[in-house]
């Protein structure tokens, strides 16, 4: 417990621009888990996409739908979509880019909000920095009769500055890993969607024997 004692007092010590940005850090982590636990749950895998293309130009229709129905995940999910779509919709270019832009928006859903909190948190120990700067010189007034005051004010700038960063720092590295795995995610979702089209003429009627 002398852990926790300890951390508050130099939580308390960064002054009132410590509390948004724990909010920030809060915020930060809450997004970070749900989109990791996202991706674990709707990724297809590498070798999906790579078969789904190759079946498709196979015309191997029925067993392209049994592996998408049987893989799961995102890139899977829009596989059966496509497979069993109305006849008059399969061919159509902007069905099949819309129905791929809808997976690709649940996958970069949050992480407009983490490319926020990047931003925001160095910004918000700078400020801290600011504030307490200004109560050290203030308290340059009177530092003989309360010597102290002068290295608070610094400690506050110090503080709010470190946590900034490291909020900051642990967000982009996450949220650069995230804006990969979508674009290398987009790029299987546009292989899939153009060997798709180019032999969408030659699936049944009803979607490969596909229903």
């Amino acid at each position: 417990m002398e852990w926790i004692k300890h951390v508050w007092s130099f939580f308390i010590r960064g002054g009132v621009i410590m509390w948004p940005l724990l909010l920030c850090s809060l915020a930060s982590l809450t997004i970070i888990l749900e989109r990791w636990s996202y991706f674990r749950k709707e990724d297809s895998g590498r070798s999906y996409p790579r078969q789904f293309c190759r079946l498709v130009r196979q015309g191997a229709w029925n067993e392209v739908l049994d592996l998408s129905r049987k893989t799961g995940g995102g890139l899977a999910e829009l596989g059966v979509k496509l497979l069993t779509a109305p006849a008059e919709a399969r061919t159509k270019e902007s069905y099949v880019a819309g129905e791929s832009q809808q997976v690709i928006n649940r996958f970069e859903k949050g992480l407009n909000y983490l490319s926020v909190i990047v931003t925001l948190s160095p910004i918000l120990g700078l400020l801290g920095t600011i504030t307490g700067m200004m109560s050290s010189f203030q308290a340059l007034e009177g530092r003989w009769e309360n010597p102290l005051a002068v290295t608070a004010g610094v400690s506050e700038a110090m503080i709010t500055t470190v946590f900034g960063l490291v909020i900051a720092i642990a967000t982009i590295c996450f949220h650069t890993f995230f804006s990969q795995k979508v674009d290398t995610l987009l790029g299987e979702v546009e292989q899939m969607d153009n060997a798709f089209l180019e032999n969408a003429g030659s699936l049944p009627r009803k979607g490969g024997d596909a229903q």
